[in-house]
């Protein structure tokens, strides 16, 4: 029994002694060349912690000495002024937190489909970044990711990301266009603020766009919301100049653009002549503006839509004479029965 406890013992201190020895070695920065790592020998695995050099292009080695290179620690070329294109092996599979943030002459960059996981703002004030391909297996676009990249116009998100995070494409002003936004259901707070943007659709997959999301964006002019969106809030467009929401008539949207006073236009499909809203073209429909022009019963905003035959903006006598001589089968120059989106 004595002879089992001290076979223990003397385990429990080689245990220590292995991990001490593991903690000292990550504890030093190895320098090869113009790169420093620290080393983790119980995994036989590097970190880039540091870049020293100015080269415009920068391969990063996939390895020092025997341990292969898998994490690009925080800020490891933070600050960098030189670098225009900087390559990882494909051994990396983690980015930490701003580890490119600052890298003021970075022009274009590429997260590889290796990496499952990188920090927030990795690429955070890039000012000269124009193109970025973030191809990784992450479900989320950090916060701070793009922010201030000034020059960014090019962007090919991973059909995986199906976040983007707080004020993650704040300043991007070269920015006009996010199509990734198809695949997206969560937006977080100042995600586009002060963008480029001019034009974008919503996901069906999006319940909520919250404060100032597309704020402060000068050159956005629409903004389609679709009907499952139950919650805007109040700052989501503020200090949009332009903008105009595409809405479906009664839903969460349409009633947010009225009660805030936004421009908006009715995405919903609709008939042509069918006042009534019944999906037909019939006489019910002359009745529907006859009533509606006597004050019996009002049309709503998307029968008003349908029940203007001649296009004018307005629904008034021309109209019900125009549908009648339609469904006399005259020949009149309105596309009655025709479906159109507006």
């Amino acid at each position: 029994m004595k002879y089992l406890r001290n076979f223990l013992t003397v385990g429990c201190i080689f245990a220590v002694l292995i991990s001490a020895v593991s903690l000292s070695a990550s504890a030093f920065t190895f320098m090869d060349g113009n790169f420093g790592f620290e080393l983790n020998t119980y995994l036989k695995e590097a970190t880039l912690v540091e870049y020293t050099g100015n080269d415009t292009v920068v391969a990063v080695p996939s390895s020092y000495a025997s341990y292969t290179l898998r994490n690009v620690n925080k800020s490891a070329f933070s600050g960098n002024t030189t670098a225009q294109i900087i390559n990882l092996p494909t051994t990396v599979n983690r980015l930490e937190r701003e580890a490119l943030a600052d890298c003021t002459s970075l022009q274009t960059f590429t997260v590889s489909a290796n990496i499952t996981s990188y920090g927030e703002g990795l690429l955070k004030n890039c000012s000269a970044l124009e193109s970025a391909y973030l191809l990784s297996g992450s479900t989320a676009i950090p916060s701070y990711t793009f922010q201030n990249c000034s020059n960014l116009s090019t962007l090919q998100l991973s059909a995986t990301v199906n976040s983007i995070g707080n004020s993650a494409f704040w300043g991007c002003s070269a920015l006009t266009d996010a199509p990734f936004l198809s695949q997206i259901s969560t937006i977080d707070e100042f995600a586009f603020y002060g963008s480029g943007l001019e034009s974008v659709t919503i996901s069906d997959l999006t319940a909520a766009i919250p404060a100032y999301a597309f704020a402060n964006c000068a050159s956005l002019t629409r903004v389609n919301i679709p009907a499952g969106v139950s919650s805007i809030d109040s700052t989501a467009f503020v200090n949009d100049p332009n903008l105009t929401l595409g809405v479906y008539y009664g839903s969460f949207a349409y009633t947010y653009a009225k009660e805030n006073n936004f421009s908006y236009v009715l995405l919903d499909g609709v008939k042509h002549g069918d006042a009534n809203g019944d999906g037909n073209v019939n006489i019910n429909d002359v009745t529907a503006i006859q009533r509606d022009l006597a004050e019996l019963e009002k049309l709503n905003e998307l029968q008003a839509l349908a029940a203007d035959i001649n296009g004018d903006g307005i629904v008034d006598i021309a109209d019900a004479t125009a549908l009648q001589q339609y469904l006399a089968e005259y020949e009149i120059p309105y596309p009655i029965g025709e479906v159109a989106t507006l």
